[in-house]
């Protein structure tokens, strides 16, 4: 592989690493903001549904501490759904009533919201009675190892997707570069000609019977132009030939 040649290769190997690199890793965040997503919403409609079971209660006026059956309200949903590590109420003082899961809840809830960090999410909402007034807050968390888990294996899966990519790209890549080897060696040899004529070199080395086949327009123009340059070292200003000697 000539110099050009192998420069030429190096660049677009690159680039086409480069390309899917770049390729990989938007995938891999839009699939993490879309599974963001989804775990909010799965949360948001887990709350909801806590939530209407401890209004019934709130809007007879009851507290959250004064609630009978408050304890079954939060074990049911980490029954039905096992990547939850805790169900818990605080008081609108922020102090902890009651929780469920396997998991202990924190002293006081997150503020209000969705909060995501490195391996884990949790959900956090306001609770109002009939009034629009504070009766506590409601914070529902998933299970660290459930939410690490699924990235880690999607991101391998794209990872891998990345890598199957440029394996199949290699072979068209290759095509490129002998392509582009075949065209560099024409070029080569169009110069050397242009070079015998220019040093007045003898004919015997223009022949043709080159090993040069194609039908492109660089190979057109190459054989068109061999035969007028055999006719212009003829012309009479060059030296003539000696007896017996042929072109």
């Amino acid at each position: 592989m000539t110099g050009l040649t192998g420069k030429v290769a190096a660049a677009l190997i690159a680039v086409l690493a480069m390309a899917i690199t770049l390729t990989t890793t938007l995938n891999i965040l839009r699939y993490e903001e879309a599974y963001d997503r989804l775990v909010t919403q799965r949360l948001d409609v887990i709350a909801s549904e806590i939530k209407r079971d401890l209004l019934i209660g709130i809007d007879l006026g009851l507290q959250l501490n004064a609630l009978e059956n408050l304890q079954d309200i939060l074990q049911r949903p980490v029954n039905r759904y096992p990547d939850l590590a805790n169900v818990a109420v605080y008081s609108c003082q922020q102090q902890l009533i009651a929780s469920s899961g396997d998991t202990p809840a924190t002293a006081a809830p997150p503020s209000v919201g969705t909060h995501f960090n490195k391996d884990s999410a949790t959900v956090t909402a306001a609770l109002t009675d009939s009034l629009g007034a504070c009766a506590g807050y409601l914070s529902i968390a998933q299970h660290d190892d459930v939410f690490a888990a699924t990235r880690a294996s999607v991101r391998q899966t794209l990872i891998w997707a990345g890598l199957i990519a440029m394996l199949v790209a290699l072979p068209s890549l290759y095509f490129i570069v002998r392509l582009f080897r075949r065209h560099n060696r024409l070029l080569d040899a169009l110069n050397s000609d242009a070079s015998q004529l220019e040093s007045q070199e003898a004919l015997d080395n223009l022949t043709t019977d080159d090993a040069i086949s194609g039908d492109e327009a660089l190979l057109k123009a190459y054989v068109a132009a061999r035969e007028p340059l055999r006719k212009a070292l003829q012309q009479p200003h060059n030296s003539p030939l000696r007896e017996g000697e042929s072109v």
